[in-house]
């Protein structure tokens, strides 16, 4: 992966929007860092250097120059079929659980 220089600048925020920018970097399983460079990228995206950890990861799988990575993503898919499945099982047995509490 290419290594992209940072520089660390600090800018004062309203509490509510930092409280805001981490749940949705939370919710999205990534930083915050990473969702003002998304924001400064659609605004400056002519700008070189510009770039998100995801626009690399995906530049890198389409160029398949990073194996690790792409099994890396196939072993996350799989983890994430796999709790869907759980996640559906536990919901059938939910509702089984509510209909015998109505009858």
């Amino acid at each position: 992966m290419t290594r992209i220089e940072r520089e660390s600048v600090n800018f004062k925020l309203p509490k509510p929007v930092v409280d805001a920018l981490r749940k949705a970097a939370l919710d999205r399983n990534t930083t915050a860092t990473d969702l003002v460079i998304q924001g400064l990228h659609q605004i400056l995206a002519d700008v070189p250097g510009i770039e998100t950890r995801l626009t690399q990861l995906e530049a890198n799988l389409s160029s398949g120059s990073d194996t690790s990575i792409e099994t890396r993503v196939l072993n996350l898919e799989t983890k994430l079929e796999t709790t869907t499945t759980r996640l559906a099982q536990l919901e059938g047995a939910i509702a089984v659980m509510q209909q015998s509490l109505n009858t």
